[in-house]
């Protein structure tokens, strides 16, 4: 038999042990929030061999040579992704024409055809904003240095993008106001969070492009 010491003693491993995983479990995800929250705002070289910084919900990205051109991302994740958003992924990207700063967009999202030929509407909180089919381009666009002012199309499924000087110029006003971006686009909505944008945007401006 078992001394009432030595039961008590048992009585206390098993009362503690869940105490104890729950415990592991919360120093873990403290750890983790840390390390995330060490290298917010800060650039650094990713394996792929690019630069890239997080702020908030956005991840902005620069190819590492001076030369090369840069983009905003925003990935819809579903639960258990890690790498890619596969509800849809929204980018800003960047270029130089004649020494300014201009921006495309591009949306990658479940539910867009291919060619697209439809309006888009988006909605900044609560602020509406119409763009109609002859400004929405069927597929990506990518620039190729970020003084190149040749920005190419491409074929790509799911996407469409926004290139018109003035439109992207009122969207990325918008963008730095608002906390949330709603596309409502033929067969399908992504709703997209703003928190860091305007901090990802001047990142990439003092990085690349204030010199």
């Amino acid at each position: 038999y078992y001394p009432k010491k030595c039961i008590i003693n048992r009585m206390k491993t098993k009362v503690n042990n869940p105490m104890r995983t729950i415990l592991i479990a919360l120093l873990m995800t403290l750890a983790t929030q840390a390390r995330a929250s060490s290298i917010e705002n800060l650039w650094f070289v990713h394996p792929f061999g690019e630069l890239r910084s997080y702020h908030g919900d956005w991840l902005a990205v620069c190819d590492k040579e001076e030369t090369g051109n840069c983009r905003l991302v925003n990935y819809l994740l579903r639960p258990g992704d890690t790498f890619y958003g596969f509800d849809g992924v929204l980018t800003l990207g960047f270029f130089m024409e004649n020494k300014k700063i201009k921006n495309y967009m591009g949306l990658n999202a479940p539910g867009i055809v291919h060619p697209y030929n439809s309006g888009v509407n988006l909605t900044f909180d609560n602020i509406d904003f119409h763009i109609t089919a002859e400004e929405i381009l069927s597929g990506g666009i990518y620039t190729s240095a970020k003084e190149n002012s040749e920005v190419h199309l491409y074929d790509v499924y799911e996407t469409f993008s926004i290139l018109n000087e003035d439109l992207m110029l009122a969207i990325k006003n918008n963008m730095k106001k608002a906390r949330w971006l709603n596309f409502n686009y033929r067969s399908g909505k992504v709703k997209f969070s703003l928190r860091g944008f305007s901090s990802a945007y001047s990142a990439v401006e003092k990085l690349r492009y204030s010199k």
